[in-house]
């Protein structure tokens, strides 16, 4: 049970007298029934008339909704960046391995509307470095197979 807000109220002793209710307890403060001032009003509660400046957050309608999705998405900038590593190293067996990450994380990050621009980014990257480095494969070991390939520099 909540206790009363604070104020002129009266005096539970029957007296014609108003006593002052402090918001836990009975104080020892009496004043005349007819110069009792208005009962205050409960805190972040304006009064009737009174414009509110109600911010956001504790007591508001939209308190406890799940908050906006984050602004940075850690997949989609690693997708972006391993992405970029894997087009760049896509001539070496290291390539196929950032490109692969590149395509995982950005499918990953997608989810996020903010960052998904960015996965994708990624994602395109890794499935050209992949492209890239199977025609290399292919090519390395045609010419191999051709003899033109010298393994033992």
């Amino acid at each position: 049970m909540s206790n009363p807000v604070p104020g002129w109220y009266d005096d539970p002793s029957g007296s014609a007298k108003l006593r002052y209710w402090d918001g836990t307890q009975w104080t020892e403060q009496y004043i005349d029934g007819a110069a009792a001032p208005a009962p205050q009003q409960a805190y972040g509660v304006p009064a009737a008339g009174q414009p509110s400046y109600a911010q956001p957050g504790y007591g508001q309608p939209n308190y406890g909704q799940t908050p906006a999705a984050p602004r940075s998405n850690g997949k989609a900038i690693s997708a972006l960046i391993f992405g970029i590593i894997g087009l760049a190293t896509s001539y070496a067996y290291i390539g196929i391995i950032f490109s692969i990450i590149a395509v995982v994380q950005g499918a990953k990050a997608r989810k996020n509307p903010f960052m998904s621009s960015m996965a994708n980014v990624g994602r395109v990257l890794g499935i050209i470095g992949i492209i890239i480095w199977v025609i290399a494969s292919i090519a390395i070991t045609a010419s191999c197979m051709a003899g033109a390939c010298n393994l033992y520099y």
